[in-house]
């Protein structure tokens, strides 16, 4: 039951997702939603509740199915565990083990008064569930065709206006999630 409290925001590395809660269901899918990150980094991951009245004690803990075998069983799929409860924001870092490709599943929890377990009912609390990407930033140089009002890379990303005086609009291709942009 997510209607007292919820899961309101979780942020890994630079990937950000709010949301309000799911009421009496105590779980969202948003597997729709991709975080990626990079094979071999320390991600920051911050965890932020929310509370329709009063705050109570949550406890937090995050499984990463790093095999893709479905499950969040195996050895080092949990990678935060908030021994403490806390009213409160918790932050924690995820070290993505080096080596890895593949798209896969992310579970956060919440739960009043006790640790989570990963697959359980419990009255209060929210679970959400994310794809996610792990893959090496792209390492390559793209220059961009100049035309008379947009600058494109082909199936990446399109800088307009062209010329630009004081603001440059950028628009990317869900492929450069995760990458680097340097303009000079």
């Amino acid at each position: 039951n997510a209607t007292s409290e919820w899961i309101s925001s979780v942020t890994l590395g630079s990937n950000v997702n709010t949301s309000s809660g799911s009421g009496t269901t105590g779980y969202q899918d948003f597997t729709g939603i991709t975080f990626s990150v990079t094979p071999g980094s320390s991600q920051k991951i911050t965890l932020v509740p929310k509370f329709s009245s009063s705050t109570k004690q949550e406890y937090w803990c995050v499984w990463i199915d790093y095999n893709g075998d479905g499950d969040f069983s195996d050895s080092g799929e949990k990678v935060i565990s908030s021994w403490r409860g806390s009213t409160g924001t918790v932050s924690g870092t995820i070290s993505i083990p080096s080596g890895l490709s593949l798209t896969t599943r992310m579970r956060v929890s919440m739960r009043r008064s006790s640790l989570p377990s990963v697959c359980a009912t419990f009255t209060y609390g929210e679970v959400e569930d994310y794809s996610l990407k792990i893959a090496a930033a792209s390492s390559f140089f793209k220059s961009a065709s100049i035309g008379p009002e947009v600058a494109v890379v082909p199936g990446m990303m399109k800088l307009f206006p062209n010329p630009a005086g004081q603001k440059l609009s950028i628009q990317l291709d869900e492929t450069m999630a995760g990458a680097e942009l340097i303009i000079y």
